[in-house]
């Protein structure tokens, strides 16, 4: 059966839920009668899931099984739908095809399409050949709700499928379905605006068009938490707490290394003891050998050499002796002038012939006068016998006492001489002990002499020192490489850091140039949008909204000859005149070939939608140059940032290299001053030894000088007395003797004198007779006083004849030889001086030996002692140690090597090193707990340290942290929260705009419910004077901040994120508009939190407000309408304005060239209404071609208002029937 228009004509259900058939007309209003949970709301669910196709908007709650499941149970449950169009019916199939699918069929419904013979429903299969086999047009499968929504709304593409429609929707056709499901929905009586707020904004929106406040808070916060992570991490404190980090981060890297160097060190010192003990041992008790064997070959080479020496010095003594004696003999000789004697004595001969020529010369002068001379002479002669005989006798008698005296004086002499011989001896004896302690001491003096010297030509501790020396050379050559290597690396990270910067300015410029040519086009489209908008919102009371109301296919017409300036006036007042419709001015014109000027409201819509798609794309395309902008600037910060990374981490390590090289070399050379300082004290010591050694002999050798001395000066002494005594004595006996010998002398030249005179008489007469006779008297006297003087030489000769003779004795014996004493004696010294140089040279030689052996024997042992006294101190002390459990491994697998470090030092040095290391550490700990501490735990960076982190955690905590930093992440940081904020900002006001765009059609449709409600007719009860609705501002906060983000975004256009943080290149603009922002988000985020809305939605962007009066009750401008009289009148209201809505969104959501169709709307209880209200209630409907499907819970007389009335009755099996009741029709 055709209808005149379109409609859902009938739905039939075949094995649905427990209804196993029923077919229900719908082509007017219809009436479900029956009790709860008879099926009337399921059968309600699967009429409105023709309208929405929605399986879940169908009011199921999540306690009841789903549509699909509930609805078709078996694989031949069908739900049919036949509609009525002005031609032809056609129905709709849906089934259960692992999902609900629908088919559409070209012929009107027919049950034995479904059923076999046998009244059993067929399998789709079976359907489907039956129709195929018929020849009747069916559909291919329908998949989506969407396609099938299309087809009825008559959107489909699909030539074959485009008549399959109830309807010609436009572009916002999803509005019909959605207020049918509003109101049916719908379940208070009494009505609140904010009901009718999301009735009108669900009907408006899809699904996904609202803003998800969660999303939305997620991003603010994922944001924000970025946000206050970067600006953590660029506050002054932080920064000095990374460096602080940093710091502590190398000194403990330091203080570790050096640890686990020395625990190498420590190891391999005592596996190298413990492997050398009796090695050590053994080599020291040889070197005792040797040094034994050494002093025991040096005794006997000594005693040889000194052997030889005492018999040289003896030789040398006698010979010194027999020398000294003779210089004695000689001096004594020449004391007694014995040259004057021995020269006298030479001329004794001479004198004797002298002497006996002039007596004969005397005899010839008196041989005339020979009588008288033999007188005289024989008187003289017996004179001077006389006189001789007394002078020999005064003589004999002198002589007798000079002998006597000169006996004395001898025996004085020679008890002189005696006692002077003893005391020389025993003088020389004592000199001699003392000489030859002297001599000993000076000796061992030389030989000390001899041992400073080779003590100070001595390099002691040579090989650590030479070790030293060569390992300084290796580290300072290493470092001079280091410093090679780093100043390039600086080089090449200065070099890397001005190309990213130039990089960077580049993409800078390049991202504001793009800015600035996206900003121009978007004013420039933006313009175009204001100017579409201006006629969009005067159209409806210009020109062309008359035209549309009142012209049909005006644009055939007019739209070719007027201008579009002409149809968006307002002041044109129009009129419509029939005679003149089809003219201009009276005028006909044929304006087939004319083409069309005019746009429709919908070009005019698709313009502006086609325009903010411009400017989406725009946006689009600079949000993506952005972010390709951020890219390149991320792949850039990624590269250089890594290669600086590297560099800076090898540069850093290069100068931690160098700075434990200079600490290393600081060490070394303290070492090697320490080794020289050690050497030096060797050598201090060794000669502090021997000095003390040389001040004891030297002392001892002044106080054997001093003894030497003394003794000298003792016999000195007694020698002096003795020889005052002597000279006493002898000059005692002296002068006695020449007292003595002066009395004779005198008594003899008296009576030498008469004696003298006597012959003077007698040589007187002997002259005067010699004259008296011719004799020459003066010749004659010459002659014999020249004999007298002659004989008295002779008599002086004869006193030093007996001293000549020893003299010459002694000459012959011992003065001759004298020379070659002193050769023998000087040959003597000699040997003894070359002995006393051998001696010297092998006691320096020897000294030399036994203090190499002395030192190589004292490095044994106090190597021995080390190593003990070390490893005992590392057995007690150290083994036991929480330093040994933390470097055990390091100590128990190093390799056993000599080190130049004590073990006992090594592990001093590991305890206090590791306190200084726990210290250093609990520093570095501490500002790595507190750097971390001001970051959450899911901050971005990843700055995390647990409570309970272990020392490696700690350091790699701090390593990541440099990599950070040399990396220059958060340069990457701020990139991405830059962009970010521009992201979070431009989705924001993009989810804004597009919800707010939504708010002219809002007004639209409050404008035509306004109108709809004026031309309700209420005349024949005046039950409603007026039903009133107006559009205020909404007061949420979330959307005020929504809308404010979304202006701040349009006023400061895409970029404004440069001056998010204080970088060199924000200038105090961009900071501020970034502050702005960023105080923005937090501030919505807040507003989120307090508010705790899941998401803003079309209903959230206005408030609307009623003013209803029916009767002498009006309420008012008010949110909610309730108590406006009785319940039913509450129910019509409430009824009249679900209509009014379905009506208003039905007319905007389908074509203009539409109109010939019906839809239904389904409320469900209306029982409560009594059957006048309900009589208005209908006609309302029909007036606005809508079907009403209502429930009532039993048979009231007000089914008798709808022309189809179906009751529901359970059935004992528990299926359930439906049947139409026979009742008659008031009005359909």
């Amino acid at each position: 059966m055709t209808q005149n228009c379109r409609i859902l004509n009938r739905i039939v259900e075949i094995n649905i839920s427990n209804v196993k058939y029923t077919d229900i007309e719908l082509s007017g209003n219809t009436c479900f009668v029956g009790t709860n949970n008879f099926g009337k709301t399921s059968l309600q669910r699967a009429i409105l899931f023709f309208y929405s196709a929605n399986s879940r908007g169908l009011g199921i709650s999540p306690s009841q099984k789903p549509f699909e499941e509930h609805y078709f149970r078996y694989e031949n449950s069908y739900i049919v739908y036949e509609i009525a169009t002005e031609e032809k019916n056609f129905f709709v199939i849906v089934y259960r095809h692992n999902k609900i699918v629908f088919r559409f069929v070209d012929a009107p419904y027919d049950p034995d399409f479904f059923f076999t013979q046998n009244d059993e429903a067929m399998k789709i299969k079976e359907i489907i050949a039956n129709f195929e086999k018929r020849g009747i047009y069916i559909s291919n499968q329908i998949d989506t709700f969407e396609r099938y929504r299309n087809i009825i709304y008559g959107t489909e593409t699909d030539k074959q499928l485009s008549k399959f429609h109830l309807l010609k929707g436009n572009e916002k056709y999803q509005n019909i379905p959605k207020s049918i499901t509003n109101v049916f929905l719908s379940s208070k009586s009494s009505i609140d605006s904010r009901f009718i707020k999301d009735f009108i904004a669900n009907s408006l929106t899809t699904e996904n068009s609202s803003i998800k406040l969660e999303q939305v808070e997620r991003q603010l916060r994922q944001f924000n938490e970025k946000y206050s992570d970067i600006e953590v991490y660029l506050k002054k404190e932080t920064q000095q707490l990374i460096e602080f980090i940093d710091k502590k981060y190398d000194q403990v890297h330091m203080l570790k290394g050096s640890q686990m160097e020395m625990a190498d060190k420590l190891g391999s010192s005592l596996r190298f003891a413990e492997s050398q003990n009796e090695a050590i041992r053994e080599a020291a008790k040889k070197k005792e050998e040797e040094l034994d064997n050494l002093a025991t070959e040096h005794d006997a080479l000594k005693n040889s050499i000194e052997d030889k020496q005492n018999n040289i010095r003896e030789e040398i003594g006698y010979y010194d002796r027999t020398i000294r004696e003779a210089n004695k003999k000689l001096k004594t000789y020449k004391e007694k002038n014995i040259d004057e004697a021995v020269e006298k004595n030479a001329e004794r001969e001479k004198l004797q012939v002298d002497l006996n020529i002039a007596r004969r010369e005397y005899e010839s002068l008196t041989s005339n006068v020979a009588s008288i001379e033999v007188k005289y002479s024989s008187l003289i002669e017996q004179l001077r016998n006389d006189k001789s005989a007394y002078v020999n006798k005064v003589n004999s008698k002198t002589s007798e006492v000079f002998n006597h005296y000169n006996e004395l004086q001898l025996l004085q002499k020679n008890e002189y001489n005696k006692r002077d011989t003893e005391l020389k001896d025993k003088r020389e004896e004592a000199l001699n002990e003392v000489s030859q302690e002297a001599t000993n001491k000076q000796i061992e003096f030389n030989e000390l002499k001899s041992e400073e010297k080779v003590i100070r030509n001595t390099r002691f501790y040579e090989n650590e020192i030479k070790n030293l020396e060569n390992e300084l050379a290796e580290l300072r050559a290493v470092s001079y490489k280091n410093k090679s290597e780093r100043a390039i690396k600086q080089n090449m990270v200065s070099t890397l850091q001005r190309e990213w910067e130039a990089l960077e300015q580049r993409l800078k410029a390049s991202l504001n140039n793009r800015i600035n040519q996206t900003n121009n086009e978007i004013i420039k489209v933006k313009t175009e949008i204001k100017d579409i908008e201006e006629k969009l919102n005067v159209q409806h009371d210009a020109f062309y909204g008359y035209l549309e109301k009142n012209v049909k296919n005006w644009h055939e017409s007019i739209g070719k000859v007027v201008n579009e300036k002409l149809l968006f006036r307002t002041d044109l007042t129009p009129e419509l005149k029939e005679e003149a419709a089809s003219t201009l001015y009276g005028i006909s014109l044929n304006l087939e070939p004319v083409e069309v000027v005019s746009k429709s409201i919908e070009q005019y819509q698709f313009e502006k939608n086609e325009r903010l798609a411009i400017i989406r794309d725009l946006e689009e395309a600079l949000n993506q140059f952005q972010a390709s902008n951020n890219e390149e600037k991320m792949i850039a910060a990624d590269k250089y940032g890594k290669q600086l990374g590297e560099l800076k981490e090898d540069v850093k390590v290069l100068s931690y290299s160098l700075e434990l090289a200079d600490k290393r070399e600081k060490k070394l050379s303290e070492e090697f001053e320490d080794w020289k300082l050690r050497a030096g004290k060797e050598i201090e010591e060794s000669l502090s030894g021997n000095r003390q050694r040389l001040n004891i002999i030297e002392e001892e050798l002044n106080i054997l000088n001093k003894k030497k001395n003394t003794v000298i000066n003792e016999f000195t002494t007694q020698f002096e007395k003795l020889k005052v005594y002597n000279d006493e004595r002898l000059s005692e006996l002296k002068q006695r003797q020449e007292t003595e010998i002066s009395e004779l002398e005198v008594e003899k030249k008296n009576q030498v004198k008469e004696f003298e005179n006597k012959e003077e008489e007698l040589a007187k007469e002997k002259e005067s007779n010699f004259k008296s006779k011719g004799v020459d008297s003066k010749q004659l006297k010459n002659v014999e006083k020249r004999m007298n003087e002659l004989q008295e030489l002779l008599k002086e000769i004869e006193q030093y004849s007996q001293i000549v003779s020893d003299y010459m004795k002694d000459k012959r014996e011992i003065f001759d030889k004298l020379p070659d004493l002193i050769q023998k004696k000087e040959e003597f010294v000699k040997s003894n001086n070359d002995l006393g140089i051998q001696l010297e040279d092998t006691t320096r030689k020897y000294n030399m030996k036994r203090m190499e052996l002395n030192k190589q024997k004292r490095a044994f042992d106090e190597e021995l002692i080390d190593f003990n006294n070390g490893i005992n101190f590392y057995s007690n002390n150290f083994r036991e140690t929480p330093v040994y459990a933390k470097y055990s491994d390091i100590i128990e697998r190093a390799e056993a090597k000599r080190t130049n470090y004590n073990i006992m030092d090594l592990c001093t040095q590991l305890l206090k090193n590791d306190s200084h290391f726990n210290e250093e550490y609990g520093a570095f700990q501490r500002y790595v707990n507190e750097f971390a501490g001001k970051y959450r735990i899911d901050n971005h960076f990843n700055f995390i340290i647990r409570n309970d982190a272990t020392q490696g955690e700690y350091e790699r905590f701090a390593q990541n942290l440099r990599s950070f930093i040399n990396e220059n992440k958060i340069e990457l940081s701020i990139a991405e929260t830059a962009t970010q904020i521009g992201l979070v900002t431009d989705s924001i006001a993009t989810k804004v705009k597009e919800l707010s765009g939504q708010k002219d059609k809002i007004q639209h449709i409050i404008q035509l419910i306004a109108e709809d409600f004026k031309k309700a007719e209420f005349e024949e009860s005046k039950l409603i004077e007026f039903i009133k609705i107006r559009l205020e501002e909404s007061d949420n906060k979330v959307y005020k901040l929504l809308k404010r983000i979304q202006e701040f975004r349009e006023e400061n256009g895409l970029v404004y994120n440069e001056g998010l943080f204080n970088t060199d290149f924000a200038t105090g603009q961009k900071r501020e508009i970034s502050g702005r922002a960023v105080k923005l988000l937090e501030q919505l985020r807040n507003a989120i939190k307090e508010q705790e809305q899941e998401e803003i939605r079309l209903q959230d962007l206005f408030e609307l407000k009623f003013n209803i009066k029916e009767g002498m009750n009006e309420t008012g401008w008010t949110h909610k309408i309730d108590s406006i009289g009785s319940t039913g009148t509450d129910i019509l209201v409430k009824a009249i304005i679900y209509i009014t809505l379905l009506h208003v969104f039905i007319k905007e959501s389908s074509h203009r060239s539409s109109k010939d169709f019906k839809v239904h709307c389904i409320i469900d209880e209306v029982g409560q209404i009594s059957a006048h209200y309900l009589r208005e209630l209908l006609r309302f409907a029909k007036n606005r071609n809508i079907m009403m499907i209502n429930g009532l819970p039993n048979k009231s007389g007000l089914e008798s208002h709808y022309k189809y009335t179906y009751q529901f009755r359970r059935e004992e099996n528990n299926n359930v029937r439906i049947f139409p009741s026979i009742v008659t029709e008031v009005e359909a």
